[in-house]
């Protein structure tokens, strides 16, 4: 049986070393450099083809927007919003599964069509009419609505007459403000009345003010 033994030559310290079969040379050091750099090139150009789709497909997201223009304390419906596509991180906006937190909110400003809605031009009460002032009216029951009454609601407010003892003379009520907005309503507990907070003009708001402490205030909703 016999062995097959490498060629070999004769390296400058004397010692012999192994020939490289013909056809196939051993990697230099340059050769393994040139393939690292090859390698680094095809995983940035990876990167780079990454970056470029997401930022095409995946860098947006849907946003709410105003369908039309919209004043400043305008109650928002569905009709009043749309849709937008917006770049992630440009600015803070409503995205559009939140319609819910939008329809029914107040415009806090003035809106343009196609404006992006963020939480800061909506709240839930409407704006305080010029020179108005809030008074809070205790009521019974049967001095306001079966139903209630709710932020946006109008309402005449009423001044009573007090019970004189007689019913010969019957002192007709005053119409204190024909409509005035609603900007709060508490039930009490126990079922003891409510508290109900209404924009008057300041001049009629001490009057208010002394009418239902003494319990002579009933609020009416109209249309407003």
């Amino acid at each position: 049986m016999s062995v097959q033994t490498s060629p070999s030559h004769v390296v400058g310290n004397g010692r012999a070393g192994l020939t490289p079969p013909p056809g196939q040379p051993l990697p230099t050091r340059a050769r393994r450099r040139g393939l690292i750099a090859v390698g680094v090139l095809l995983v940035a150009a990876s990167a780079l083809a990454a970056a470029v789709l997401y930022s095409s497909a995946g860098g947006k997201v849907t946003v709410i927007v105003t369908a039309r223009p919209v004043a400043v304390g305008h109650v928002i419906t569905r009709g009043d919003l749309s849709t937008a596509q917006l770049s992630a991180n440009s600015v803070p906006a409503f995205a559009a599964t939140h319609m819910n937190r939008v329809v029914g909110k107040v415009a806090a400003v003035g809106l343009v069509a196609g404006q992006v809605l963020n939480p800061d031009m909506i709240t839930d009460q409407a704006p305080l009419p010029m020179d108005s002032a809030v008074v809070g009216v205790a009521l019974k029951p049967g001095q306001l609505p079966a139903d209630g009454l709710r932020t946006g609601d109008h309402v005449m407010v009423v001044i009573l007459a007090p019970a004189s003892g007689t019913s010969a003379s019957v002192t007709a009520p005053t119409v204190l403000a024909a409509s005035a907005p609603v900007v709060g309503s508490v039930a009490l507990p126990a079922a003891s009345g409510y508290v109900v907070s209404v924009a008057v003009p300041r001049s009629s708001a001490a009057q208010l003010a002394s009418a239902s402490t003494s319990g002579l205030v009933a609020l009416v909703k109209v249309g407003g």
